[in-house]
């Protein structure tokens, strides 16, 4: 597949990023995704089978719903590739709310990459999240509370960066966002209804491998995979793009 090469410029000089770039640079990310979740699929399939302790650690290591995995170092490692590109965006754009925005855009990123490894939304949002409706059952997860001002406050403060955007990278951002937003907060709301701790209330959830579970997780964590790609694509398709066309769009 033909390469692309991806001049990035920073301060007052040009800094020369030889990046052999394909021309759709996602395609590897989301065939790597759908791979992890082919591996899930038959890993869950194959669990009634899997009597040894080798064949366990298999099964943790592919399960998209399970933490310190291949699934959980993919995203991670997606969103701090988000964040580095959204960095060499700030850095080429020489109008200062455009330049702003990037970095909020970078640091969203890194707190996201950071979350997938640490849980930071269950710990630290859920603490703030039940502080906020003081600890009264809502039917959802405490932490989603946490997590729907958290968008909210984003979406205020990203607007007037995301006017200001080529279309082509503003619609892929918004795709994006709205695709993350749907997977994590959404089916994370239909995880709490499933969600019961007494398995005899559900028996849905006594046998981990159900295919109840197992498309839930699915829809879950490859939406939020495929949200990232997305966005990094659409910082990929800024960078690429000269430098007039984007200075344009912000007068």
């Amino acid at each position: 597949m033909s390469s692309l090469l991806c001049v990035v410029m920073i301060g007052h000089g040009t800094f020369s990023l030889s990046v052999a770039i394909w021309q759709r640079p996602p395609n590897a990310l989301f065939v790597f995704a759908l791979s992890l979740t082919a591996c899930f699929f038959v890993s869950q399939l194959m669990l009634s089978e899997c009597t040894t302790a080798a064949c366990r650690v298999v099964l943790v290591l592919f399960d998209l719903g399970g933490e310190a995995n291949l699934p959980t170092w993919f995203s991670s490692s997606c969103w701090l590739l988000m964040a580095i590109l959204s960095l060499f965006a700030a850095r080429r754009q020489d109008m200062k709310n455009l330049r702003l925005g990037w970095v909020i855009v970078a640091l969203i990123a890194v707190y996201i990459s950071v979350d997938e490894t640490a849980m930071l939304h269950e710990t630290f949002g859920g603490a703030i999240g039940s502080r906020i409706v003081g600890g009264a059952p809502l039917g959802i997860f405490h932490w989603q509370v946490y997590g729907v001002l958290a968008v909210c406050g984003s979406m205020i403060v990203l607007a007037p960066f995301a006017y200001r955007l080529p279309a082509a990278v503003r619609n892929r951002l918004i795709l994006a966002a709205c695709v993350f937003i749907l997977a994590a907060l959404g089916m994370e709301t239909i995880e709490a209804k499933f969600f019961i701790p007494d398995p005899q209330m559900n028996p849905d959830m006594i046998d981990p491998s159900n295919w109840v579970r197992m498309l839930r997780t699915t829809v879950e964590e490859l939406g939020e995979m495929i949200a990232i790609i997305i966005a990094i694509s659409a910082v990929i398709v800024y960078l690429l793009v000269p430098a007039s066309i984007n200075e344009r769009r912000t007068t």
